[in-house]
């Protein structure tokens, strides 16, 4: 909501109408960036009826994010002490096991970028960087948790087949 009541300049806004404001700017600026089979209904990203999106967004989508400074230190970011105005402070910890350099599934050329799962179907989207080219590699549905960084590191490795075999 707070970003809705920023947006709008009026802090009285109800939660509601702080929320709403902010999805219709949110569906507002995926269509300005090209995106045309996404609209998003919650904030959350949690499966919602008429919350979708289709891989020819979730490029645009990605190549946008890891080129944004901010996210990209913070999709690569394995955790950090996090402050609030209140004094409270927590420490959040990155789930993508592709960058932790303590996770069995670390790999050097990952740079983040989303994990999500639901309802037993786990996802990873990675933007990794290979001989200074940057790829978005996408594992959507995978049964098993760890299934997802499995499938990344195959993607990987057959991308780093192809470079070697094409003299990059």
């Amino acid at each position: 909501g707070g970003v809705g009541r920023y947006l709008s300049n009026n802090p009285s806004l109800s939660g509601k109408e702080a929320v709403d404001l902010f999805m219709s700017g949110l569906n507002e600026y995926a269509k300005s960036i090209g995106c045309t089979g996404t609209y998003y209904s919650v904030p959350d990203g949690l499966a919602k009826t008429g919350h979708y999106t289709s891989t020819h967004d979730l490029i645009i989508i990605g190549k946008l994010a890891s080129e944004h400074p901010l996210i990209a230190k913070y999709a690569k970011t394995v955790s950090e002490k996090v402050y609030y105005k209140s004094g409270q402070n927590i420490t959040w910890t990155n789930s993508n096991s592709l960058i932790n350099p303590n996770s069995e599934y670390y790999s050097p050329y990952v740079n983040g970028l989303k994990t999500g799962s639901l309802s037993g179907n786990n996802c990873v989207y990675v933007s990794a960087t290979i001989n200074d080219k940057t790829y978005l590699i996408g594992i959507f549905g995978c049964p098993e948790k760890n299934g997802r960084y499995d499938d990344a590191h195959k993607l990987i490795n057959a991308i780093l087949e192809s470079t070697k075999e094409a003299g990059e």
